[in-house]
């Protein structure tokens, strides 16, 4: 589970280990939160694997927000 909390609205979404960009959009996204606000963002990836994955996290913030405080925490469950 990865959340992030921001000064500022900040989205969040997890990229699968074999993405190329961020900036392209098809089936690698694993997971997405993108309420409005300022409130906490929380995504969560299950790994059905039998080995670690890894996920590439992904912070946006809003059209017009040059740059924000924020904080990403993640915790693993086995």
């Amino acid at each position: 589970m990865v959340t992030v909390r921001g000064d500022t609205d900040v989205d969040l979404a997890l990229w699968r280990p074999w993405r190329q960009s961020v900036l392209e959009r098809d089936g690698n996204l694993a997971a997405v939160s993108a309420r409005r606000g300022r409130g906490v963002e929380t995504a969560r990836l299950r790994n059905r694997a039998p080995s670690a994955v890894h996920a590439f996290v992904n912070g946006r913030l809003p059209v017009g927000v040059p740059r924000a405080t924020y904080r990403v925490s993640v915790a693993v469950r086995p």
